[in-house]
């Protein structure tokens, strides 16, 4: 079922991604349109888009796992009372 959702967000990303590069190909319309060549340099340019839209979504989970880690040392460090996180084994974690 996840496979399916990853699936789908990938096509949804290579559709925003060629449309994208549709836009704004400087090649569209072109004679050099139909050559080995350009294919070659749109391919790259719809990875280095990928890349680009991934390095965007990294940067984002890191910034919100960021502000998670401090929510929950506030939390630990400064409650009234004493906090401790459990194995799922029932042990208490030493952290």
């Amino acid at each position: 079922m996840m496979e399916k959702a990853k699936n789908s967000k990938i096509e949804i990303l290579r559709e925003k991604i060629n449309k994208i590069m549709n836009e704004k190909s400087e090649y569209s319309g072109s004679q050099l349109s139909g050559t080995k060549e350009v294919k070659h340099i749109h391919e790259i340019e719809v990875l280095q888009l990928e890349l680009e839209m991934q390095n965007e979504e990294l940067r984002q989970a890191g910034e919100q796992a960021t502000i998670d880690a401090r929510k929950y040392a506030d939390l630990y460090d400064f409650a009234p009372s004493g906090y401790f996180t459990l194995t799922n084994n029932g042990v208490i974690r030493v952290c």
